[in-house]
């Protein structure tokens, strides 16, 4: 049984994830820079031996600390395996 609700959710992210990235063509024209948000949050979904089919999710949080440098990402993910097992982790770039 649960196998078929990892599956369930694996095709229900699949299908409606990719429409997330038409959000942005969508805003209003007046919308500027300062409105737009520094979070980031997304799905995980894997399968691999090691570990079985896992499901979680990461969150970010994205800043430029001037106008030169690249954006700045920090974030954290967990996930959580039908082995079991329990993942998660700690990540930043600057």
């Amino acid at each position: 049984m649960n196998h078929k609700l990892v599956t369930i959710f694996m095709v229900t992210s699949s299908l409606l994830l990719p429409l997330s990235s038409f959000s942005a063509e969508t805003l209003p024209a007046e919308e500027t820079e300062t409105d737009k948000s520094p979070w980031l949050f997304t799905p995980l979904v894997s399968s691999a031996p090691k570990f079985g089919t896992s499901i979680g999710a990461m969150g970010a949080y994205l800043h430029a600390f001037d106008e030169e440098s690249p954006t700045s990402t920090f974030g954290l993910m967990a996930q959580y395996s039908n082995s079991e097992s329990l993942m998660g982790a700690a990540f930043g770039r600057t």
